[in-house]
């Protein structure tokens, strides 16, 4: 019996590796990010099995720049939850 994984679980450890390659441990979460966001494109923009490549780079991005505005990972989380919930109403 073998065992597969799901593409996007590949893409996901193989772009944090490369980012914590480029960045080293000790970077900032804002560093780290933005090396992830562009492994992650990298890596994926060609791959046919990766499906939400251009929303998930959308939501990168948003989180890449409340970081930039000073937005702790708490606030961003607080923010994320906020629009999860709208999304889930306004789908009801």
């Amino acid at each position: 019996m073998g065992w597969g994984c799901h593409p996007d679980t590949m893409a996901i450890a193989s772009a944090q590796y490369a980012a914590k390659q480029e960045v080293g441990e000790t970077a900032d979460g804002l560093t780290y990010a933005k090396a992830y966001r562009n492994h992650y494109e990298n890596q994926n923009k060609n791959n046919p099995g990766i499906s939400g490549l251009d929303s998930y780079l959308a939501e990168l991005d948003q989180n890449i720049a409340w970081k930039e505005e000073g937005k702790t990972d708490e606030e961003i989380r607080q923010i994320q939850a906020e629009l999860f919930h709208r999304t889930l109403m306004k789908n009801r």
